[in-house]
């Protein structure tokens, strides 16, 4: 089988109304692309293609519509996967709580797992069957720091010892098979031009709580949140096709985070 052509021009970008996907789709419009965006809600970019599609549901027509999608691409393409189902920080369950539990419910833990892996597996299975069919393609993991060291507790903390949030179990155990996806990929469809990188970002938040500002200046190495800017220029060369033996890997974008 040839190698990829040397350009990609379409992506297809899942979490595209989110705080990452938003900006990748409006940076790989700048640069060409024709982007394909899929999210539980509809995106803001007028030259991107939109579906509005719950990528955790297993409902038949849901994933009739996501086949659909993926038949509509006849050339090598790009795919980040940045949807994931996750409390947002500093979202509370109920307004009463004072504290936060260090740990979910048993029910509601498996059901945000199962969610989480049935989109990721969902999404590369069905990208993967069109990569084989239009000779390759690069799927971008969009993992996090969290899938694989636990998070500092106390980021969360407020003076008195309560905390103000708490990234949940199910997140982190979500984003840990993110290393392993992109090794199945890499092991059994590189010889068919289909390379996956997982990528580990670490404290890309907007507009931080004075309390999570305050206590990330106090942990971190160099005081600078992360760069939504650099992720993305990252994103856009991995999507590019522009690193032919860069698969089965993970990249840590941490500021030194986990160097201590």
């Amino acid at each position: 089988m040839s190698k990829i052509n040397n350009t990609i021009n379409t992506v297809v970008i899942t979490g595209s109304s989110g705080l990452i996907g938003e900006e990748l789709t409006k940076e790989f419009l700048n640069k060409g692309f024709r982007c394909i965006g899929i999210d539980i809600s509809p995106g803001k970019e007028d030259k991107a293609e939109y579906h509005v599609l719950d990528l955790s549901s297993n409902n038949d027509l849901e994933q009739s519509r996501l086949s659909e999608i993926f038949k509509s691409i006849d050339e090598p393409f790009s795919l980040v996967h940045a949807a994931g189902k996750d409390f947002k920080l500093g979202e509370k369950k109920e307004s009463n709580v004072d504290n936060y539990d260090l740990m979910e419910e048993p029910i509601e833990f498996i059901n945000t797992v199962k969610d989480n892996l049935f989109m990721t597996y969902s999404i590369i299975f069905k990208s993967v069957k069109r990569m084989e069919k239009v000779n390759g393609g690069n799927i971008i993991l969009l993992g996090s720091l969290y899938g694989n060291v636990a998070p500092n507790i106390n980021l969360y903390k407020n003076d008195d010892e309560s905390f103000f949030a708490m990234k949940p179990f199910s997140y982190s155990i979500s984003k840990s098979t993110f290393p392993m996806f992109a090794k199945l990929i890499a092991s059994r469809y590189s010889s068919r031009n289909i390379r996956c990188i997982n990528l580990e970002p670490h404290a890309i938040i907007k507009n931080p709580s004075k309390e999570f500002k305050r206590n990330f200046e106090r942990l971190s190495l160099n005081n600078e949140f992360g760069s939504l800017e650099e992720l993305t220029r990252l994103i856009i060369m991995l999507a590019s096709n522009k690193l032919h033996y860069l698969t089965g890997t993970s990249i840590s974008i941490d500021g030194g985070w986990t160097s201590i």
